[in-house]
């Protein structure tokens, strides 16, 4: 079902509600974000790996940079 998911239409009423809400919205390029993850903190941490994706999202959004 999720391939039926329209992600323009859902990512364009998110940046309206957040312009509404005046709720700040940064974007960040996921590229590779469950690789680095898995490879560099799912194991230490225990996470899974879509615990370790977002915690690599959220590590560039404050401007950490993680290589593979």
């Amino acid at each position: 079902m999720i391939h039926t998911l329209d992600y323009s239409r859902y990512i364009f009423r998110l940046e309206n509600k957040c312009h509404k809400m005046q709720v700040s919205l940064n974007k960040v390029n996921p590229y590779n974000t469950s690789l680095i993850g898995y490879e560099k903190y799912a194991k230490s941490r225990k996470m899974t790996i879509h615990q370790a994706a977002s915690f690599v999202i959220a590590r560039r959004y404050q401007g950490f940079i993680d290589k593979i």
